[in-house]
Protein backbone atom coordinates (compact mmCIF):
# COMPACT_ATOMS: atom_id res chain seq x y z
CA UNK A 1 0.00 0.00 0.00
CA UNK A 2 2.64 2.26 0.60
CA UNK A 3 4.84 1.94 -2.07
CA UNK A 4 1.09 2.55 -4.23
CA UNK A 5 0.91 5.85 -2.47
CA UNK A 6 5.10 6.73 -2.88
CA UNK A 7 4.30 6.03 -6.78
CA UNK A 8 1.17 8.15 -7.19
CA UNK A 9 3.56 10.68 -4.89
CA UNK A 10 5.85 10.72 -7.34
CA UNK A 11 3.65 11.04 -10.24
CA UNK A 12 2.18 14.09 -8.80
CA UNK A 13 5.40 16.14 -8.68
CA UNK A 14 7.02 14.83 -11.86
CA UNK A 15 3.65 16.33 -13.31
CA UNK A 16 4.03 19.54 -11.37
CA UNK A 17 7.64 19.31 -13.39
CA UNK A 18 6.13 18.43 -16.79
CA UNK A 19 3.17 21.04 -16.10
CA UNK A 20 5.98 24.02 -15.96
CA UNK A 21 6.96 23.32 -19.16
CA UNK A 22 3.62 23.11 -20.65
CA UNK A 23 2.24 25.70 -23.38
CA UNK A 24 -1.14 25.91 -21.69
CA UNK A 25 0.85 26.90 -17.99
CA UNK A 26 3.17 29.55 -19.78
CA UNK A 27 -0.37 31.10 -21.61
CA UNK A 28 -1.55 31.34 -17.39
CA UNK A 29 1.78 32.43 -16.32
CA UNK A 30 2.45 35.56 -18.44
CA UNK A 31 1.15 39.07 -18.20
CA UNK A 32 0.73 39.78 -22.00
CA UNK A 33 1.25 37.96 -25.32
CA UNK A 34 4.22 39.37 -26.15
CA UNK A 35 5.90 37.91 -22.67
CA UNK A 36 8.26 34.79 -23.19
CA UNK A 37 8.63 34.55 -26.57
CA UNK A 38 12.31 35.07 -27.06
CA UNK A 39 15.07 32.74 -26.12
CA UNK A 40 16.54 33.73 -22.57
CA UNK A 41 18.17 32.06 -19.97
CA UNK A 42 15.68 33.45 -17.48
CA UNK A 43 12.83 32.33 -20.15
CA UNK A 44 9.40 31.33 -18.19
CA UNK A 45 10.82 27.72 -16.75
CA UNK A 46 13.61 29.21 -15.09
CA UNK A 47 11.81 32.45 -13.96
CA UNK A 48 8.89 30.13 -11.65
CA UNK A 49 11.47 27.26 -10.72
CA UNK A 50 13.90 30.27 -9.16
CA UNK A 51 11.19 31.51 -7.23
CA UNK A 52 9.54 27.69 -6.42
CA UNK A 53 12.95 27.36 -5.15
CA UNK A 54 13.74 30.15 -3.03
CA UNK A 55 15.96 30.28 -0.02
CA UNK A 56 15.46 33.69 0.76
CA UNK A 57 18.91 34.86 0.51
CA UNK A 58 19.97 37.75 -1.52
CA UNK A 59 19.01 38.91 -5.37
CA UNK A 60 22.29 37.60 -6.51
CA UNK A 61 22.80 34.98 -4.51
CA UNK A 62 19.64 33.22 -5.79
CA UNK A 63 20.91 33.96 -9.59
CA UNK A 64 23.81 32.68 -8.70
CA UNK A 65 22.86 29.46 -6.80
CA UNK A 66 19.96 28.88 -9.31
CA UNK A 67 22.18 28.78 -12.54
CA UNK A 68 25.17 27.00 -11.26
CA UNK A 69 22.27 24.52 -10.32
CA UNK A 70 21.12 24.46 -14.07
CA UNK A 71 24.38 24.42 -15.77
CA UNK A 72 23.58 27.70 -17.49
CA UNK A 73 24.81 31.58 -17.75
CA UNK A 74 23.59 33.42 -15.12
CA UNK A 75 21.57 36.98 -15.75
CA UNK A 76 21.99 39.90 -13.78
CA UNK A 77 19.57 41.33 -11.18
CA UNK A 78 18.13 44.16 -12.87
CA UNK A 79 17.46 40.99 -15.42
CA UNK A 80 15.83 39.35 -12.99
CA UNK A 81 13.89 42.60 -11.42
CA UNK A 82 12.63 43.53 -15.19
CA UNK A 83 11.69 39.83 -16.12
CA UNK A 84 9.55 39.08 -13.02
CA UNK A 85 7.40 41.23 -14.22
CA UNK A 86 5.95 39.50 -17.01
CA UNK A 87 5.12 36.56 -14.82
CA UNK A 88 1.46 36.72 -13.65
CA UNK A 89 1.63 35.09 -9.98
CA UNK A 90 -1.21 34.06 -10.52
CA UNK A 91 0.39 31.26 -12.33
CA UNK A 92 1.34 29.34 -8.74
CA UNK A 93 -2.28 28.77 -8.11
CA UNK A 94 -2.76 26.99 -11.11
CA UNK A 95 -0.09 24.87 -10.39
CA UNK A 96 -1.37 24.29 -6.81
CA UNK A 97 -4.43 23.08 -8.18
CA UNK A 98 -3.30 20.97 -10.55
CA UNK A 99 -1.03 19.61 -7.77
CA UNK A 100 -4.16 19.12 -5.50
CA UNK A 101 -6.48 18.38 -7.94
CA UNK A 102 -4.33 15.04 -9.22
CA UNK A 103 -4.02 14.23 -5.08
CA UNK A 104 -8.54 14.74 -4.37
CA UNK A 105 -8.91 12.28 -7.03
CA UNK A 106 -6.89 9.10 -5.10
CA UNK A 107 -7.86 6.82 -2.08
CA UNK A 108 -5.28 8.77 -0.13
CA UNK A 109 -7.55 11.08 1.12
CA UNK A 110 -8.73 11.85 4.71
CA UNK A 111 -11.90 12.03 5.88
CA UNK A 112 -13.78 12.46 9.33
CA UNK A 113 -16.99 10.77 8.80
CA UNK A 114 -16.98 10.92 5.23
CA UNK A 115 -16.22 15.04 5.08
CA UNK A 116 -13.28 17.03 4.09
CA UNK A 117 -12.31 19.17 7.12
CA UNK A 118 -11.72 22.74 5.96
CA UNK A 119 -10.35 25.50 8.22
CA UNK A 120 -10.06 29.24 7.57
CA UNK A 121 -7.98 31.37 9.08
CA UNK A 122 -6.22 34.89 8.67
CA UNK A 123 -2.76 35.73 9.84
CA UNK A 124 -0.90 39.48 9.80
CA UNK A 125 2.52 39.15 7.62
CA UNK A 126 4.89 41.85 8.06
CA UNK A 127 6.97 43.37 4.82
CA UNK A 128 9.96 45.52 4.57
CA UNK A 129 9.33 49.33 5.34
CA UNK A 130 9.19 50.67 1.79
CA UNK A 131 7.89 53.44 0.72
CA UNK A 132 5.94 52.37 -2.61
CA UNK A 133 4.89 48.99 -0.28
CA UNK A 134 3.18 51.29 2.12
CA UNK A 135 1.19 53.01 -0.24
CA UNK A 136 0.18 49.74 -1.54
CA UNK A 137 -0.67 47.25 1.63
CA UNK A 138 -0.61 50.13 4.40
CA UNK A 139 0.19 48.85 7.79
CA UNK A 140 0.45 48.70 11.16
CA UNK A 141 -0.05 53.10 12.86
CA UNK A 142 1.33 54.35 15.83
CA UNK A 143 -1.03 56.77 17.97
CA UNK A 144 -0.21 59.63 15.73
CA UNK A 145 -1.76 57.25 12.96
CA UNK A 146 1.71 57.13 10.78
CA UNK A 147 2.43 53.77 9.88
CA UNK A 148 5.61 52.16 11.49
CA UNK A 149 5.32 48.70 10.03
CA UNK A 150 4.14 47.93 6.82
CA UNK A 151 2.23 44.85 6.56
CA UNK A 152 -0.56 43.24 4.93
CA UNK A 153 -3.53 40.37 5.78
CA UNK A 154 -3.55 36.79 4.78
CA UNK A 155 -6.55 34.25 5.07
CA UNK A 156 -6.36 30.61 4.19
CA UNK A 157 -8.55 27.41 3.75
CA UNK A 158 -6.57 24.54 4.67
CA UNK A 159 -7.32 21.01 4.88
CA UNK A 160 -6.95 19.75 8.57
CA UNK A 161 -6.33 16.30 7.75
CA UNK A 162 -4.57 16.00 4.56
CA UNK A 163 -2.65 19.08 5.67
CA UNK A 164 -2.54 21.35 2.53
CA UNK A 165 -3.31 24.88 1.97
CA UNK A 166 -6.54 25.04 -0.50
CA UNK A 167 -6.06 28.48 -1.21
CA UNK A 168 -4.25 31.73 0.03
CA UNK A 169 -4.82 35.27 -0.07
CA UNK A 170 -3.50 38.46 0.77
CA UNK A 171 -4.58 42.00 0.33
CA UNK A 172 -3.54 45.52 2.52
CA UNK A 173 -3.88 45.66 6.21
CA UNK A 174 -6.59 47.50 6.18
CA UNK A 175 -8.61 44.92 4.27
CA UNK A 176 -11.26 43.08 6.28
CA UNK A 177 -10.17 39.35 7.35
CA UNK A 178 -14.01 38.37 6.80
CA UNK A 179 -13.57 40.41 3.25
CA UNK A 180 -10.92 38.33 2.21
CA UNK A 181 -12.25 34.80 3.39
CA UNK A 182 -15.37 35.28 1.39
CA UNK A 183 -13.17 35.64 -1.71
CA UNK A 184 -11.41 31.97 -0.45
CA UNK A 185 -15.14 31.32 -0.28
CA UNK A 186 -15.69 31.72 -3.29
CA UNK A 187 -12.78 30.20 -4.82
CA UNK A 188 -12.86 27.10 -2.84
CA UNK A 189 -16.54 26.39 -4.55
CA UNK A 190 -15.36 26.84 -7.75
CA UNK A 191 -12.46 23.82 -7.35
CA UNK A 192 -13.79 20.87 -9.65
CA UNK A 193 -11.52 18.59 -7.19
CA UNK A 194 -13.60 19.84 -4.50
CA UNK A 195 -16.38 20.17 -5.76
CA UNK A 196 -18.81 16.98 -5.04
CA UNK A 197 -16.84 15.89 -1.80
CA UNK A 198 -18.90 16.81 1.63
CA UNK A 199 -17.46 19.48 3.56
CA UNK A 200 -17.12 21.04 6.91
CA UNK A 201 -15.93 24.53 7.75
CA UNK A 202 -14.19 25.53 10.66
CA UNK A 203 -13.50 28.55 11.78
CA UNK A 204 -12.43 30.72 15.13
CA UNK A 205 -13.73 33.76 16.61
CA UNK A 206 -12.78 36.16 14.27
CA UNK A 207 -15.46 35.13 11.67
CA UNK A 208 -18.90 34.20 13.17
CA UNK A 209 -21.83 36.43 11.95
CA UNK A 210 -25.12 36.12 10.96
CA UNK A 211 -24.67 37.07 7.28
CA UNK A 212 -21.67 34.18 7.34
CA UNK A 213 -23.86 31.89 8.53
CA UNK A 214 -26.97 32.29 5.87
CA UNK A 215 -24.38 32.24 3.10
CA UNK A 216 -23.32 28.53 4.50
CA UNK A 217 -26.70 27.79 4.85
CA UNK A 218 -27.57 28.76 1.33
CA UNK A 219 -24.48 27.12 -0.34
CA UNK A 220 -25.61 23.79 1.81
CA UNK A 221 -22.19 23.68 3.41
CA UNK A 222 -21.49 22.30 7.33
CA UNK A 223 -19.89 24.35 9.59
CA UNK A 224 -18.55 24.80 13.11
CA UNK A 225 -17.47 28.22 14.44
CA UNK A 226 -16.14 29.35 18.06
CA UNK A 227 -17.79 31.95 19.15
CA UNK A 228 -17.26 35.10 21.87
CA UNK A 229 -19.01 33.57 25.24
CA UNK A 230 -20.90 36.79 25.52
CA UNK A 231 -22.35 35.84 21.44
CA UNK A 232 -26.31 35.29 21.72
CA UNK A 233 -25.79 35.36 25.59
CA UNK A 234 -30.22 35.75 25.53
CA UNK A 235 -30.70 32.86 23.05
CA UNK A 236 -28.12 30.65 25.03
CA UNK A 237 -30.02 31.60 28.62
CA UNK A 238 -32.67 28.90 27.15
CA UNK A 239 -30.43 25.87 27.13
CA UNK A 240 -31.46 23.45 29.06
CA UNK A 241 -28.29 21.55 28.07
CA UNK A 242 -24.86 22.04 27.25
CA UNK A 243 -25.85 20.87 23.32
CA UNK A 244 -28.77 21.66 21.81
CA UNK A 245 -30.23 23.56 18.81
CA UNK A 246 -31.74 26.63 19.58
CA UNK A 247 -33.12 29.74 17.38
CA UNK A 248 -30.64 32.80 16.63
CA UNK A 249 -32.95 35.93 15.88
CA UNK A 250 -31.87 38.14 13.22
CA UNK A 251 -32.33 41.43 14.50
CA UNK A 252 -31.84 45.26 13.36
CA UNK A 253 -29.05 46.16 16.01
CA UNK A 254 -27.37 42.72 14.98
CA UNK A 255 -28.25 43.90 11.56
CA UNK A 256 -26.37 47.48 12.25
CA UNK A 257 -22.65 46.40 10.63
CA UNK A 258 -23.91 45.43 7.13
CA UNK A 259 -23.59 47.93 4.65
CA UNK A 260 -25.35 46.44 1.87
CA UNK A 261 -28.47 47.58 1.99
CA UNK A 262 -30.28 44.48 -0.35
CA UNK A 263 -28.50 42.00 1.74
CA UNK A 264 -29.48 43.81 5.20
CA UNK A 265 -33.48 43.39 3.80
CA UNK A 266 -33.07 39.76 2.81
CA UNK A 267 -31.52 39.09 6.20
CA UNK A 268 -34.40 40.29 8.20
CA UNK A 269 -36.74 38.80 6.39
CA UNK A 270 -35.10 35.36 7.52
CA UNK A 271 -35.50 36.55 11.38
CA UNK A 272 -34.40 33.33 12.66
CA UNK A 273 -31.57 30.78 12.30
CA UNK A 274 -32.33 27.36 13.96
CA UNK A 275 -28.39 26.27 14.49
CA UNK A 276 -26.65 23.85 17.49
CA UNK A 277 -25.08 25.59 20.14
CA UNK A 278 -22.29 23.54 21.82
CA UNK A 279 -20.52 24.89 25.35
CA UNK A 280 -17.60 22.58 25.62
CA UNK A 281 -15.69 22.75 28.81
CA UNK A 282 -11.88 22.44 28.57
CA UNK A 283 -9.43 19.92 31.61
CA UNK A 284 -8.51 23.77 33.39
CA UNK A 285 -12.31 24.51 33.60
CA UNK A 286 -12.26 26.76 30.84
CA UNK A 287 -15.47 26.83 28.06
CA UNK A 288 -15.17 27.08 24.36
CA UNK A 289 -18.26 28.37 22.79
CA UNK A 290 -19.22 26.65 19.64
CA UNK A 291 -22.11 27.18 17.03
CA UNK A 292 -22.60 24.97 13.53
CA UNK A 293 -25.44 23.00 11.97
CA UNK A 294 -24.01 19.45 12.30
CA UNK A 295 -26.69 16.69 13.27
CA UNK A 296 -26.37 15.35 15.98
CA UNK A 297 -27.21 11.60 15.16
CA UNK A 298 -23.99 11.89 13.43
CA UNK A 299 -21.82 14.37 14.93
CA UNK A 300 -21.66 13.75 19.04
CA UNK A 301 -20.80 16.04 21.60
CA UNK A 302 -17.44 14.58 21.53
CA UNK A 303 -16.85 14.46 17.85
CA UNK A 304 -17.61 18.58 17.92
CA UNK A 305 -14.67 18.94 20.43
CA UNK A 306 -12.31 16.21 18.08
CA UNK A 307 -13.27 18.44 15.57
CA UNK A 308 -12.55 22.16 16.53
CA UNK A 309 -9.00 20.57 17.98
CA UNK A 310 -8.29 19.88 14.51
CA UNK A 311 -8.23 23.58 13.71
CA UNK A 312 -4.53 23.52 15.38
CA UNK A 313 -3.17 22.86 12.10
CA UNK A 314 -3.71 25.24 10.24
CA UNK A 315 -2.21 27.55 13.15
CA UNK A 316 1.10 25.27 12.69
CA UNK A 317 0.61 25.89 9.18
CA UNK A 318 1.14 29.46 9.61
CA UNK A 319 4.21 29.31 11.89
CA UNK A 320 5.45 26.85 9.26
CA UNK A 321 5.35 29.45 6.12
CA UNK A 322 6.48 32.19 8.27
CA UNK A 323 9.64 30.82 10.40
CA UNK A 324 10.63 27.51 8.11
CA UNK A 325 9.66 28.91 4.61
CA UNK A 326 9.83 32.53 5.70
CA UNK A 327 7.46 34.19 3.87
CA UNK A 328 7.77 37.91 4.75
CA UNK A 329 11.08 37.93 3.57
CA UNK A 330 10.24 38.66 0.15
CA UNK A 331 13.08 39.27 -2.87
CA UNK A 332 11.21 42.31 -4.58
CA UNK A 333 9.56 46.04 -3.61
CA UNK A 334 6.58 45.81 -6.12
CA UNK A 335 3.26 44.14 -5.89
CA UNK A 336 3.76 41.76 -8.15
CA UNK A 337 6.72 40.58 -6.53
CA UNK A 338 4.91 39.94 -3.26
CA UNK A 339 2.26 38.03 -4.53
CA UNK A 340 4.74 35.58 -6.53
CA UNK A 341 7.31 35.53 -3.29
CA UNK A 342 3.97 34.40 -1.14
CA UNK A 343 1.87 32.13 -3.87
CA UNK A 344 4.96 30.35 -5.22
CA UNK A 345 6.03 29.67 -1.08
CA UNK A 346 2.58 28.14 -0.98
CA UNK A 347 3.00 25.57 -4.06
CA UNK A 348 6.53 24.98 -2.29
CA UNK A 349 4.88 24.12 1.32
CA UNK A 350 2.14 21.70 -0.85
CA UNK A 351 4.96 19.36 -2.44
CA UNK A 352 6.64 19.40 1.22
CA UNK A 353 3.50 18.55 2.67
CA UNK A 354 3.00 16.01 0.01
CA UNK A 355 6.44 14.42 0.74
CA UNK A 356 5.72 14.64 4.50
CA UNK A 357 2.59 12.21 4.05
CA UNK A 358 4.13 9.85 2.13
CA UNK A 359 7.44 9.63 4.09
CA UNK A 360 5.00 9.82 7.20
CA UNK A 361 3.22 6.26 6.38
CA UNK A 362 6.12 4.77 5.48
CA UNK A 363 7.66 5.40 8.72
CA UNK A 364 4.04 3.95 10.23
CA UNK A 365 4.41 1.16 8.21
CA UNK A 366 7.81 0.54 9.61
CA UNK A 367 7.08 1.04 13.32
CA UNK A 368 4.36 -1.42 13.16
CA UNK A 369 7.29 -4.29 12.61
CA UNK A 370 8.73 -2.49 15.69
CA UNK A 371 6.65 -3.99 18.72
CA UNK A 372 9.00 -2.36 20.98
CA UNK A 373 8.44 1.47 19.44
CA UNK A 374 4.45 0.73 18.88
CA UNK A 375 3.50 3.48 21.35
CA UNK A 376 5.82 5.74 20.38
CA UNK A 377 4.60 8.08 17.77
CA UNK A 378 7.01 9.28 15.53
CA UNK A 379 6.66 12.70 13.13
CA UNK A 380 8.35 13.43 10.41
CA UNK A 381 10.71 16.17 10.34
CA UNK A 382 9.47 19.11 8.68
CA UNK A 383 11.98 21.52 8.68
CA UNK A 384 14.28 18.98 7.60
CA UNK A 385 11.72 17.87 5.01
CA UNK A 386 11.15 21.19 3.94
CA UNK A 387 15.26 21.63 3.89
CA UNK A 388 15.88 18.20 1.39
CA UNK A 389 13.04 19.51 -1.26
CA UNK A 390 14.98 22.92 -1.36
CA UNK A 391 17.90 21.51 -1.68
CA UNK A 392 16.83 18.68 -4.77
CA UNK A 393 14.45 20.04 -6.44
CA UNK A 394 16.30 22.51 -8.68
CA UNK A 395 18.69 19.46 -10.35
CA UNK A 396 15.36 17.07 -10.03
CA UNK A 397 13.26 19.05 -11.82
CA UNK A 398 15.79 19.47 -14.93
CA UNK A 399 16.33 15.68 -15.46
CA UNK A 400 15.06 14.46 -18.66
CA UNK A 401 15.44 10.95 -18.02
CA UNK A 402 12.39 9.71 -16.48
CA UNK A 403 13.77 6.74 -14.55
CA UNK A 404 16.94 8.78 -12.99
CA UNK A 405 13.99 11.15 -12.27
CA UNK A 406 12.05 8.96 -10.12
CA UNK A 407 14.45 7.45 -8.82
CA UNK A 408 15.74 10.76 -7.49
CA UNK A 409 12.52 11.63 -6.17
CA UNK A 410 11.81 7.66 -4.15
CA UNK A 411 15.37 8.53 -2.53
CA UNK A 412 13.85 11.86 -1.39
CA UNK A 413 11.20 10.33 0.16
CA UNK A 414 13.03 7.50 1.75
CA UNK A 415 15.81 9.94 3.04
CA UNK A 416 12.72 12.32 4.51
CA UNK A 417 11.13 8.89 6.41
CA UNK A 418 13.91 8.63 8.51
CA UNK A 419 13.76 12.22 9.78
CA UNK A 420 11.69 12.31 12.37
CA UNK A 421 11.37 13.58 15.83
CA UNK A 422 9.25 11.60 18.85
CA UNK A 423 7.83 12.97 22.33
CA UNK A 424 9.80 11.99 25.37
CA UNK A 425 8.52 8.99 27.31
CA UNK A 426 9.71 10.72 30.50
CA UNK A 427 7.90 13.44 32.32
CA UNK A 428 9.72 16.65 31.82
CA UNK A 429 11.84 18.12 34.38
CA UNK A 430 11.27 21.77 35.80
CA UNK A 431 13.71 23.39 33.66
CA UNK A 432 15.69 26.68 35.14
CA UNK A 433 15.32 29.98 32.97
CA UNK A 434 17.99 29.91 30.14
CA UNK A 435 20.40 32.69 30.09
CA UNK A 436 20.21 33.14 26.27
CA UNK A 437 17.98 34.14 24.06
CA UNK A 438 15.24 31.72 22.21
CA UNK A 439 16.60 32.62 18.18
CA UNK A 440 19.73 31.16 19.06
CA UNK A 441 18.82 27.38 20.55
CA UNK A 442 20.17 24.72 18.76
CA UNK A 443 16.81 23.67 17.81
CA UNK A 444 15.42 26.73 16.46
CA UNK A 445 17.98 25.98 13.34
CA UNK A 446 16.75 26.42 9.76
CA UNK A 447 17.14 23.76 7.39
CA UNK A 448 18.48 25.96 4.50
Amino acid sequence: MVLIIMVCTIKRIRNIFQLIRDENTVEHGRMSEKDFTRNSPLNFVNLLLLLLNSHKMTNYMEIRNFFKKIKENRVSKAAFSKGRLKLNPEVFKFLKDSHLSDFYGTNEVKRFKGHIILCGDGSKCKLPFIIYLKKIFGGIKNKFGDITTVAINTTMIYDCLNKFSIDFNLDGYETSEKELMKQNMETVRKLDYLKDEKKIFIFDRGFPSLEFFVDLLENNEKFLFRIKKVAYKVEKATMMTSDEFIDIFITKSRMNHVKDLKLKEKLLKIQKLNLRVTIITLPNGEEEHLINNLDKETFTYNNLKDLYSLRWGIEVSFDTLKNLLRIEKISGYSEISVKQDFFSQILAYNIATDVENTAQKKLDEKEKLNKELNEINKKINKNLTIGIIKEDLIEISIIKEGELQIKMLKDLIDETSRLYTQPSTKEAERKEKKLYPANIRSNNSRSF
